[in-house]
């Protein structure tokens, strides 16, 4: 006769405890700061470029597989192409470099400020 198959035990991540939800491990923790320094170092790298007002940047998602957010606001005079061409090319571009992997999804807006 053979024993039977033994019951599957939750993960951690599964199971929920009356202490609340789960810590984040060392992975999740360095991932999470490493969105936020790249994301603000794409803000800067647009407001360096002379036109461009404002910017918004917030990467998503796992290392495998990230996301993208990005707004800036343009000045009224700003030649718009040329910083739509630099900021998909470069900015946008750098950040997959640096995070090794191609954005699965991303969102790229740019609005024109008020002269």
């Amino acid at each position: 006769m053979t024993p039977p198959a033994p019951a599957s035990s939750p993960t951690r991540e599964s199971t929920s405890t009356a202490a609340g939800p789960r810590e984040p491990s060392a992975e999740e923790r360095i991932w999470s700061s490493r969105k936020r320094r790249l994301a603000r170092s794409a803000v800067r790298a647009a407001l360096v470029v002379p036109g461009i007002l404002s910017a918004d940047c917030t990467i998503m998602g796992t290392p495998e597989r990230p996301s993208l957010m990005f707004a800036y606001v343009l000045r009224p005079e700003a030649n718009a192409p040329r910083i739509v061409e630099h900021i998909e090319n470069a900015v946008v571009g750098d950040l997959e470099l640096l995070l090794g992997a191609p954005f699965v999804a991303r969102q790229v807006e740019f609005s024109v400020g008020r002269g």
